[in-house]
């Protein structure tokens, strides 16, 4: 979408190479003139227009954008008097604020209607937010178009604007859900199958997060939590390194979930059913009993077997990624290697970095794929994913493999291991 030196005048690009043009006031443009008691279908209204879409010529376009910002200015100052009352301009105005429903091949009708579909309605609740506001993006500029004739060149060109912000991430995960969208319109028969023009269009890479939490670091943040009064901090990073799950289903889990042998719950992302046996692993089966107790008395009717001492209830994420945050700090003063090392290359370390920390110490601990698979309730592509990058990063990966290569060799090939050249 195009934006010019004239304000809110915008360009929507078309199949064919040309462009719609519209008059798209921001929402504090809008509430200023409903603050001068008009509304923004008065302005059209005596501009001569029923809705916001502008000519289709730029010169007249602009032309018209002109008028309607003189007329908004007018109203917001009080030197322009409508000639129209507000009850005369609400037909114009409901018709162009009415939803893009009109026909069922238009972006917003496929938005709409994936919405609606199991395929959204079981998503966890954050991605329907993260989705939610990605769809809305999109919407907002191809919104009106025919999900039936937009190209690959038309999205090539949109995923470049969005690379020219300097957001790779974020340009990528609004490329994968256009993806989606077009994948839903195959679903319903608006396009053809195998017709996504998101397909293989070689997004660009980023390097990815690698972060592998030491044992120091670990048992810094768990005491430092301990002394501040927030072991359920600690309870928390103890649950996530030897879960493998994420910061949402390990503040969820509950306390229902726990036995002495076994923390047994549900993912809420790919409802897989995750089964820990804590019985023979001291530190977490030292751990879970305490933060039982402390749930019971904190909050007896609690779901949540980790409970935010100071709110009595469960933590939410951003309070609890704020908390852990300053945790962090205080522990960083005993081990600062938890700030990171920016001239070594280090990032800082972060609560998501458990669950990789934790596949990758069940890699290290000799466990089979599909054990570790079974373990974490991932799948075998998102656990090698993990693994893929951590493997360069542990030195123990490569001390395993040398011990391995010296027992094979002793057995199968004596003669190799200290020869004389």
């Amino acid at each position: 979408m195009a934006r010019f030196q004239i304000p809110y005048l915008v360009a929507k690009p078309n199949a064919n190479g040309t462009a719609r043009h519209y008059w798209q006031p921001d929402k504090l443009k809008i509430r200023a003139i409903a603050t001068a008691g008009f509304s923004v279908a008065q302005v059209l209204a005596e501009a001569g227009l029923a809705e916001r879409r502008l000519q289709d010529d730029f010169n007249d376009a602009a032309r018209q954008a002109e008028q309607l910002n003189a007329i908004a200015n007018g109203f917001i100052a009080g030197t322009v008097k409508p000639s129209l009352s507000a009850a005369m301009a609400q037909q114009p105005d409901a018709q162009q604020l009415a939803p893009l429903i009109r026909r069922p091949d238009l972006v917003a009708s496929v938005i709409a209607n994936y919405k609606s579909s199991r395929h959204f309605t079981k998503l966890a609740a954050s991605t329907k937010r993260d989705y939610t506001n990605h769809l809305a993006k999109i919407e907002a500029v191809y919104g009106d178009m025919s999900a039936k004739k937009i190209g690959s060149l038309m999205i090539e060109e949109y995923y470049e604007a969005l690379l020219d912000t300097g957001h790779i991430h974020y340009a990528n995960a609004r490329m994968r859900i256009f993806s989606i969208v077009f994948t839903h319109a195959e679903r319903i028969e608006i396009r053809g199958k195998h017709t996504n023009p998101c397909n293989n269009m070689g997004l660009t890479g980023t390097t990815p997060r690698v972060r592998f939490w030491s044992e120091q670091e670990t048992a810094s943040i768990i005491a430092a939590a301990d002394r501040a009064g927030l072991p359920s901090i600690g309870d928390a990073v103890i649950t996530a390194l030897y879960t493998t799950q994420r910061q949402g289903d390990v503040l969820t889990v509950p306390r229902m979930a726990y036995t002495t042998s076994h923390l047994r719950f549900t993912q809420s992302k790919t409802k897989a059913v995750v089964r820990i046996p804590v019985a023979n692993l001291q530190q977490i089966s030292d751990r879970l009993p305490a933060a039982l107790a402390r749930a019971q008395i904190l909050a007896p009717d609690a779901p949540q077997l980790i409970i935010c001492e100071t709110t009595k209830a469960g933590w939410s994420k951003d309070h609890f990624r704020h908390v852990f945050s300053e945790i962090r700090a205080q522990a960083a003063k005993s081990c600062p290697s938890l700030l990171g090392d920016e001239g070594a290359g280090l990032p800082s370390a972060l609560f998501m970095d458990l669950r990789d920390t934790a596949i990758t110490r069940l890699a290290l601990a000799e466990c089979t794929l599909d054990e570790i698979c079974s373990w974490s309730g991932h799948s075998r592509a998102g656990v090698t994913d993990v693994l893929k990058h951590y493997i360069d990063l542990s030195a123990g990966f490569a001390d395993k493999a040398g011990e391995k290569l010296a027992t094979y060799l002793q057995r199968e090939a004596p003669e190799a291991i200290g020869g004389k050249a």
